[in-house]
């Protein structure tokens, strides 16, 4: 019995070991695995996704740089733990039209020939008066031009799990074909997309399963089982 109870613990030890060596493996291989990302999401650009003719508006991405998240003096102000940051750039297209306008008449030569422009052109609304009176006077306009609301959409995302469990991340930006986005500074939190596997943990368990007399050739085997799904 003594000696069957030496062989579990001599097991139990074995395997634990095993898995430790295993997990150290996986972790190596998950540092590996994001030390490629960050060098992959640092060289990416903007990029104009195919997808904006489908959808009607411009979708924009810009891989994210999965790293520690250190806070700035907006997140200190409001006392935010920040797990992901993204700057955009948004310009607009000029206003750049011809129209004609409504001109009322001379009725002599010392009249002020005025006119009124009324001006649509995406995402512009514009109506301008022109008030010209006889040489050298100079002449009057007055313009008011309005913008239609820009909506942007900004997603976060996490692609499929390669390598040690590390996903790309992403941010996506979309909007309507008359604004240009480009996506500057795009980090992410590393357990937002890919976090550690939770093994560690697992191991306390293992041990009170052990002490609670489950046996440690036992807790062994369920740590295995544990390990392989966090894997």
């Amino acid at each position: 019995m003594r000696a069957r109870a030496w062989l579990e613990v001599a097991a139990g030890v074995v395997v634990a070991v095993l898995l430790v060596v295993a997990w150290h493996r996986s972790q190596e291989a998950r540092t590996e695995a994001l030390r490629a990302d960050r060098a992959e999401a640092r060289a990416d650009t903007t990029r104009l996704l195919a997808v904006g003719a489908v959808l009607d508006q411009q979708v924009w991405e810009r891989r994210a740089l999965q790293q520690e998240q250190r806070a700035d003096s907006v997140d200190r102000e409001l006392r935010l733990t920040r797990k992901a940051y993204v700057a955009l750039r948004v310009s607009i297209a000029s206003l750049d039209t011809t129209v004609h306008g409504q001109t009322a008449a001379l009725v002599s030569d010392t009249a002020v020939r005025t006119a009124h422009f009324d001006i649509r052109q995406v995402p512009f609304t514009a109506a301008a008066d022109v008030r010209l009176p006889p040489p050298p006077a100079a002449g009057d306009l007055e313009l008011r031009v309005s913008l239609d609301s820009l909506l942007l959409d900004l997603r976060l995302g996490c692609g499929q799990a390669g390598v040690g469990g590390v996903r790309p991340a992403s941010a996506v930006v979309s909007g309507p074909p008359w604004a240009r986005v480009a996506l500057g500074r795009v980090e992410q939190a590393v357990e937002v997309c890919s976090p550690a596997p939770p093994f560690l943990p697992s191991l306390g368990g293992f041990w009170r399963g052990a002490k609670a007399g489950a046996g440690l050739g036992a807790g062994a085997t369920i740590l295995m089982v544990m390990l392989l799904r966090a894997l």
